[in-house]
This record gives structure tokens, C-alpha cells and sequence, in this order.
């Protein structure tokens, strides 16, 4: 069951990079945010929309004023986003209420815990309302009555078959943009993404994605490779600070086999090319014991007191560690050719120039292969 889920999040992560790849995020000047719009004409669960936001570097999109309320609504003012059950059900935003919160409308939060002070509820709501089996209307979408409109609705989130049909995506910094390295300029003419998750990310999270869009984890053989790769990511956005003690930067695709003699046994690319070149950070890698009872056998940029391109051993989800608030907040992915939306298109695994039910039945295969793999801390 719990594959079947997972299997289902990445395909609407899948869906979702298609979606960034024709419909650029939109900058909203105001707050120098980005937002995209994401149709789901299947309907989607506000959970999965949250997760589906979290894995692509953004959140769900949270509401301050009545600007930015017009704003958004704009972005989805199209049937596409859309459904009708006796009202107008539009697409998620970033509101939710607590569990055991007073109802109908005691202790509602954004997703990124910012004052939760303007709302725009709907006449009569937010209401808590009960129908069958769906219960708990604990999480926030637009509504309107007969036509669409920019007001605000409590949903459930364990009804799929009356869940809404969007959701909308909110980036501090404009997205992520691939980066081809130029065969002219000494590179191999792979194309690298780096992708910011602020809320954190595991090394296994991070590999999934890249997976299943086409590319991998990068791995890095060269100085040259390092330098290119470092430069995508040097930028905040793709670091977590401990002030005084490190900086963490990115996962790549190196990890460390099961039972190898630690702390620098075994390690490989997951490309399967010859781990040579390494660029450890001083006294790594070193498997520290960080109260988790896990060994620290994937890697990831940085262990510095700043931004540095040389790399750290780490627990495949970091997030584990008792110690320091320990998290990897980004991943980069490379691609074996140039990335292209209208050529080269992202989830066509088959490689006919469409995204079907053949690519996601490749998929499938490709997850269910993965789960009968001998399983690493990170593989």
C-alpha cells in the first residue's frame, strides 16, 4: 500500500515538472514570489498537492492580503482548474487546520506558518461539513457558488473522488532552469537542474524524482565537473545554515554501498561510473553517529562554516538526526543530452515524443524493480 502511494506522488511530481517545463511560475511583483498553477484533472488530495509543492522546491501558495488573493486567482480563473458539485471547486491553496483544532474555525495556518490573519471565506463557511465518509474539512481551496470566484472553502482532504482539480505552487526564487555544459566548453553536453526543496529532502526523495523524470542524481567526475555543478548551486536557496558550524548544500548521486567498511568504503555513482574523483570536505568522510542509529552513507555538498564545492557524508534522511536541526534542502539532477521542452520531453521514457500511459507503465516497472534491489541506507 504504502508503494502504491508513493508510486502515485511521483507521477503527479512527474506531471507537475511537465507542467513547470510548458507553464513558467509568474512573478508577482509585490513580493518578488513566483506561482504556478498546476491542473489535476484526475483531482488530487490536498496531502499529495502539499508533497507534490514540497519535492519541486515550492509550497502550496499562502495568502497575506487581497492583492495577492486577486493575483492567484487569476493564475487559475480557467475551467481547467475547476469542477462543479453543486458549487464551483477550485484548486488548493496552503491552508490547513490542525488536528483536534476547535471547529469550524479555530487555529486555521499556512504551510509556511506565516500569520494566518487575512482570509476570504466563502458566505457561511468555513463550516466543517460532513457527506458519507468524508469528514474533517480541515484544508483550504478557492469556491465560488455559480461562477468561479476568489473565495475560500474548508475541504476534506479524504474524499479523491470530490477532491479539487489544481493546486497552485508558490517559489521564493523563480524555479528551477537547466544548464547545459558545452562540449565547446570543455563539458560533456549533459545538462544539469538544480532544484531548491527549502522544507528539506531525503536522498532517496531526491533520487525518485530524478528518476522519473528522465536523468539522475548528478555524479561527478571530473574538478571541472565539480566547479560547473557547484556554480548552479551557489546560492542560498539551495543551503541549510547552522550559524557558527556548517553549511549544507545539495545531494548528488554518490552513496555507499551496504556494509562497506566505513567511513570511505565502497562508495559509488549511481550512474555506475568510477568514483575516482572525490572532493571531500576536510576530516569527511567520517560517518558520525548522530543519534539515529543510521550510518551516513549518501552524499551532498558542503560541511563548511559557508558555501563551499567540496562534499559531506550524510544519513539518507537527515531530518532523523537528534542533533543541530540537520537537513539537505535541495538535489541537482543531470541529464545525458541537452534539455529541451518542445524536442526532449520530460517523463517521455520511451522516447515517441508523448507522455502515456506507456511511459507510466515504465514507471511502475522501474519502482517495482527498485523495491526488490538490496536496500542501503540511501539505495
Amino acid at each position: 500500500m504504502k508503494a502504491k502511494s508513493e508510486l502515485r506522488l511521483m507521477m503527479i511530481v512527474v506531471a507537475s515538472l511537465l507542467y513547470v517545463c510548458e507553464a513558467a511560475p509568474v512573478e508577482w511583483s509585490e513580493n518578488g514570489h513566483f506561482y504556478l498553477a498546476v491542473p489535476a484533472p484526475d483531482g488530487i488530495t490536498w496531502t499529495d498537492a502539499n508533497q507534490a509543492a514540497n519535492l519541486l522546491g515550492g509550497h502550496l501558495a499562502t495568502i497575506q492580503d487581497a492583492n495577492e488573493n486577486d493575483f492567484v486567482f487569476n493564475l487559475v480563473d480557467d475551467e481547467v482548474f475547476w469542477f462543479d458539485w453543486g458549487s464551483l471547486q477550485g484548486p488548493w491553496l496552503g491552508g490547513y487546520q490542525p488536528e483536534g483544532s476547535p471547529e469550524p474555525d479555530g487555529a486555521w495556518r499556512w504551510v509556511t506558518e506565516e500569520p494566518f490573519e487575512y482570509t476570504n471565506w466563502f458566505e457561511g463557511l468555513p463550516d466543517n461539513f460532513s457527506w458519507n465518509d468524508c469528514t474533517e474539512q480541515d484544508h483550504l481551496h478557492f469556491l465560488g457558488r455559480f461562477s468561479r470566484q476568489r473565495t475560500w472553502n474548508d475541504n476534506w482532504d479524504n474524499c479523491p473522488t470530490k477532491s479539487p482539480h489544481g493546486y497552485i505552487i508558490e517559489f521564493s526564487a523563480p524555479g528551477p532552469l537547466p544548464a547545459e555544459w558545452p562540449v565547446a566548453d570543455g563539458g560533456n553536453g549533459h545538462t544539469y537542474l538544480p532544484v531548491a526543496v527549502p522544507q528539506g529532502i531525503t536522498w532517496f526523495e531526491a533520487y525518485e524524482t530524478a528518476s522519473l523524470v528522465g536523468g539522475h542524481l548528478v555524479t561527478i567526475t571530473s574538478p571541472e565537473e565539480n566547479n560547473f555543478v557547484f556554480n548552479l548551486i551557489d546560492d542560498d536557496i539551495y543551503w541549510h545554515y547552522y550559524p557558527g558550524l556548517w553549511a549544507g548544500g545539495p545531494w548528488i548521486g554518490g552513496f555507499q554501498l551496504p556494509g562497506a567498511p566505513e567511513p570511505d568504503g565502497g562508495w559509488r555513482w549511481i550512474s555506475d561510473e568510477a568514483f575516482i574523483y572525490v572532493n571531500w570536505d576536510q576530516g569527511q568522510p567520517n560517518n558520525v553517529d548522530r543519534g539515529a542509529g543510521e550510518n551516513e552513507n549518501c552524499i551532498h555538498f558542503g560541511y563548511a562554516q559557508a558555501r563551499v564545492p567540496t562534499w559531506n557524508d550524510a544519513m539518507e534522511d537527515p531530518a532523523a538526526s537528534v542533533s543541530q536541526g540537520y537537513r539537505v534542502q535541495g538535489y541537482v539532477i543531470e541529464f545525458s543530452g541537452p534539455y529541451n521542452c518542445t524536442e526532449e520531453i520530460i517523463g517521455d521514457l520511451n522516447n515517441d515524443c508523448k507522455v502515456d500511459l506507456k511511459d507510466l507503465a515504465i514507471m511502475a516497472s522501474r519502482w517495482l524493480e527498485c523495491s526488490r534491489l538490496p536496500k542501503s541506507d540511501c539505495w
